[in-house]
Parts: C-alpha cells; structure tokens; sequence
C-alpha cells in the first residue's frame, strides 16, 4: 500500500492504529468535541455513503455483544469499508494533534486579573 500511495504522491506515510477499538475512539472523540464554534469532526453531507452509515448503516450484528461482549465488530457491508477509512484518518489525525507542540494563548475575554 505504501509504495502505491508513494507512486501517487504522498511521501510522508506513518503507520496508524490497527485495534478497531483505537480506529472506533478517535472517531467518537472527534464527534464528541467542538474547535471554536464548530463541529471536531465535519461530514460533507455529499458524502453519501458516511452519512448514510451514520443514520443507520453502519451496522453491529444483533445480540453480538451478548453472545461475545468483548469482540463487537460491525458488519460488513457497503458502508463499513468507508467508515473503516475515516477511522484511520481520525486515528492518524489524532496521533498528529499529541505531535505539535503549541502555545496557545489563554482568552482573556476583555478581564483582567
């Protein structure tokens, strides 16, 4: 896969998570947060397929976490391939924000101590 993504481009590639729990978390962590007065993580709502499986598509099998709590996996179908790729881009997004180290002012919002 390296070699391909390389022969179109893109030159600094890094491993990500590979646990579906880790891939699953840092999506749920960027629908869960807010950057300023927007979403963290913003679907195009062309994105018919991610949409779609966020209402609904993205499926797990039913009973599975009573049969085996400890192995939930979602099902395959034409919506968790796509669900799987924005998984890892969240994951690899998320492994970036720990990499910068920024200073960034504290609002002061007009007071003064």
């Amino acid at each position: 896969c390296a070699s391909v993504m390389r022969e179109f481009g893109f030159e600094d590639i890094r491993p990500g998570p590979v646990t579906w729990a880790k891939r699953r978390k840092a999506v749920e962590d960027f629908l869960t947060k807010t950057y300023g007065e927007g979403p963290g993580l913003f679907i195009d709502p062309d994105c018919a397929i991610l949409v779609e499986g966020f209402n609904g598509g993205y499926q797990y099998p039913e009973k599975a976490i009573e049969i085996e709590p400890t192995n939930e996996r979602p099902l395959k179908n034409k919506f968790s391939h796509p669900h799987d790729a924005l998984q890892y881009v969240c994951a690899g997004a998320s492994a970036l924000q720990g990499s910068y180290d920024l200073n960034l002012p504290t609002p002061s919002y007009g007071f003064t101590a």
